[in-house]
């Protein structure tokens, strides 16, 4: 039952009233509960209204954000006493005499107002409850940068139980870079500022680092102007950013700046006062024979290395950049030609101590400068001309840088395969006297000898398991095997001393019935030098010792190679390779 709360002062008034509304409503006299504010509607006279307005406006005030209606009811004199005061006061005015039906309808106009208010409210509670529960983003509100209403979600990121939270100035938990800042912005809301209202800022957390998104909004809460703000937390997202931005300007590989970045340092340099400006360019010798044979990994090893010896050799202002498969470019401001000569000396030292340390993969580097002695010289033409002095020193490298890079394959795949140790050097040697025997001309000859002693380089590449397996090869191990011998090409290709044996690295395993691998030649297709290394290779692999068999006899692998001839073997190389051993009266040694 709605309750109405009666404050007329005349007795008959009062009296007639209370009759009315007594069957449908609970009448609350002023001595039975003064000012409650439980009502749901305040009927009062002009009397009462005199002399309570204060504390009326007072109790309407307390109740919001539900609005407590007011029926003022008063006599044609006395309407035309009434003033602004009063009327702000009120929500109806009702002339007396009237007449009982116009009461009623007034009063329930008045007090479905009230219901309405009430489950406005009702669901305005039920919302911050779900909020507050719910809703994963903090949320907060402001009054005078103080927090009155704090959520769950907010309570979690900031450490503090929500009771907690309450009074404490906002800006405690924002960092000291933003704090005034963010004052400024509160209070130009609050005064009704076209202010910008997201805001990303860091949160004063000595444990982590913590930012979040700041979103406000100007609202009425009690009564009283304030700010409503959601917080959600984007420490991941600016972490993320933040990776981004280091990926877009860095190599991935060596963790130095990329291209990129060097191409806008070089623009930014270039407007600069910072001359003379030198360029200084770096060429890793040998990463693609390193690719090749010891795989991608091994070869971004090498950048890496690169990188820290040319980051150890530089002053703490220069820049170095990642800006191709194998080039570096260094940018040295304040530095002129002795400077970028005193920088190339210290990479030459550092380099000499890094190989020193790590014989097995050496680093080896090519390099020009170029100075822009004074504004206005284009540094993109500086560059240009670091760069050819860098293909100038390499070409005088050359072939010297290449060899050396070759011999530490060699030397790693020795290492490695066992087997391989001593075979070489037999196999040219026998290699060269079948050779010999058939005529071959010099240059045969001298390819037949290198092919002897690096035929095997693709194996590098190979598993060690693989290579000192105890027992056959299962099809995926041979798969492997098989594939060694095409990188194998791939690295003569890239080595100018093996680049015309390249070929015969490839063929070396083919068949002279078309079934070897692995473009199935046969017969005379099949290079002479390759035909001669089949049939000494499996000759020493018969009397030598394997992993998973002993050594054969001499007779007993000769007889192997004779049944296999016109098979696996060229039958006119299997009769002068029998015809050498037979020279040789039985005292050749492998």
């Amino acid at each position: 039952m709605d309750k109405i709360y009666l404050m007329v002062k005349h007795k008959i008034n009062y009296e007639l009233l209370a009759g009315l509304l007594a069957e449908n409503y609970e009448i609350i006299t002023p001595g039975e509960k003064e000012w409650n504010s439980l009502a749901d509607l305040v009927i009062v006279d002009f009397n009462s209204i005199s002399e309570n307005l204060e504390k009326l406006s007072a109790l309407r005030e307390k109740i919001r954000p539900v609005h407590l209606p007011c029926l003022l009811m008063v006599t044609e004199g006395e309407k035309k006493k009434l003033n602004q005061f009063i009327l702000t006061a009120i929500d109806e005015l009702l002339v007396v005499p009237t007449e009982k039906l116009m009461i009623q309808v007034r009063i329930e106009n008045l007090l479905h107002l009230r219901r309405l208010s009430l489950e406005t409210e009702r669901r305005y509670q039920d919302l911050f409850q779900f909020i507050d529960q719910n809703v994963p983003v903090g949320i907060t509100i402001l009054q005078n940068e103080r927090i009155v209403y704090a959520n769950q979600a907010l309570s979690n990121m900031l450490k503090k139980n929500e009771m907690d939270l309450y009074g404490i100035n906002y800006l405690e938990f924002i960092h000291p870079h933003y704090k005034d800042k963010l004052s400024s912005i509160m209070k130009g809301l609050l005064s009704g500022e076209n202010l910008l209202a997201v805001h990303e800022v860091k949160l004063d957390d000595d444990e982590k680092e913590c930012w979040v998104d700041l979103r406000f909004s100007s609202i009425n809460y009690n009564n009283v102007p304030s700010l409503i703000a959601s917080v959600l937390d984007i420490t991941e997202r600016k972490q993320f950013e933040r990776e981004l931005k280091y990926l877009s300007l860095h190599d991935q590989v060596t963790g130095i700046y990329n291209r990129h970045f060097f191409e806008e340092e070089l623009q930014r340099v270039q407007k600069g006062r910072n001359f003379p400006v030198s360029v200084l360019i770096a060429d890793l010798n040998g990463l693609k024979i390193i690719n090749d044979s010891l795989g991608h990994q091994k070869g971004d090893e090498l950048l890496r290395a690169c990188a820290e010896v040319l980051q150890a050799s530089l002053r703490g202002s220069d820049i170095v950049a990642r800006v191709g498969g194998d080039e570096f470019a260094i940018l040295l401001q304040d530095a002129d030609e002795k400077d970028c000569e005193a920088v190339i000396r210290r990479i030459d030292y550092n380099l000499e101590l890094h190989n020193k340390k790590n014989p097995e993969l050496p680093v080896s580097i090519a390099t020009g400068s170029a100075t822009a002695k004074k504004q206005g010289v284009s540094l993109e033409d500086v560059y240009g001309k670091a760069d050819e002095a860098m293909y100038r020193d390499k070409l005088g490298r050359g072939e010297g840088e290449r060899a050396k890079i070759l011999d530490t394959l060699l030397a790693v795949l020795n290492e490695k395969d066992f087997i391989i140790e001593g075979h070489a050097h037999r196999l040219s040697e026998l290699c060269q006297k079948v050779g010999g025997n058939l005529s071959l001309p010099k240059e045969k000859l001298n390819n037949l000898s290198l092919l002897a002693q690096t035929h095997e380089i693709g194996k590098i590449g190979i598993p060690e398991q693989i290579l000192t397996k105890e027992g056959p090869l299962d099809e995926e191990e041979w798969e492997i095997m098989r594939q060694s011998y095409e990188k194998g090409h791939r690295i003569a290709l890239a080595t100018p001393s093996l680049s015309d044996i390249a070929d015969l690295i490839l063929k070396h395993h083919e068949r002279w019935d078309g079934n070897g691998y692995p473009l199935q030649l046969s017969e005379n297709d099949i290079p002479i030098e390759c035909r001669i290394l089949a049939v000494v290779d499996a000759y020493d692999a018969m009397t030598n010792d394997r992993p998973y068999r002993s050594a054969m006899s001499k007779a007993v692998a000769i007889r192997e190679i004779e049944i296999n001839a016109g098979k696996q073997f060229d039958p006119v190389v299997v009769d002068t390779f029998i015809s050498v051993l037979e020279q040789e009266n039985g005292t050749y040694q492998l």
